[in-house]
């Protein structure tokens, strides 16, 4: 009974804070959704910050997931990175909301996770791709990986605002991000 208990809070907060905010939504309004009293709510979570804390650990997980199914350890560094951007293309196509929790709580809950993930992060992950790449002689050395990094991420952050605004295709994003990503990483 507490997994399903936790899992209609988790379902009633996620669709509470991709509608509102999480600033616009109370745990009155949290339990109010998922037909709880308070009380019965705080049984499960103490505050909303543990609860938002909770969320967001599940959505950076479900990334990952995503992600990491799409990414092969016999793929090369760059098609690890076209990999990545199908991904999270797919995710913003298909199921945008953990993306944007993540990007709209970032500040507020990465530094409390961070160390939870080790090396296990997006931007972890694209580090060492664009590390591999480089020793693979497929993406350039002239620059800091660190800042080559900000290439796919970046692209593919700016991209989803931009689509969400309906001012960016969706039917071309990924191939089009691709070749960006590979034209800005290509050796020179």
């Amino acid at each position: 009974m507490a997994a399903a208990g936790q899992r209609k809070i988790l379902n009633s907060a996620f669709k509470l804070f991709s509608e509102r905010g999480f600033d616009g939504v109370s745990i009155r309004d949290i339990a109010a959704d998922a037909g709880l009293t308070n009380p019965a709510l705080y049984r499960h979570y103490p505050s909303k910050e543990a609860l938002g804390l909770a969320l967001y650990r599940k959505s950076y997980d479900a990334v990952l997931e995503r992600i990491e199914g799409k990414v092969k350890a016999s793929m090369s560094g760059i098609e690890k990175l076209d990999a990545y951007i199908e991904a999270c293309v797919d995710l913003h196509r298909v199921k945008p909301s953990p993306l944007l929790y993540l990007d709209e709580l970032q500040n507020t809950f990465w530094p409390k996770v961070r160390e939870e993930y080790g090396e296990r992060t997006l931007s972890g992950m694209i580090l060492s791709w664009i590390r591999e790449g480089q020793k693979q002689g497929d993406i350039r050395t002239d620059l800091d990986a660190i800042m080559l990094a900000t290439i796919p991420a970046g692209s593919v952050a700016e991209w989803s605002v931009l689509a969400r605004n309906g001012m960016a295709p969706w039917s071309t994003a990924a191939t089009s991000l691709k070749q960006l990503t590979r034209d800005a990483l290509a050796p020179a």
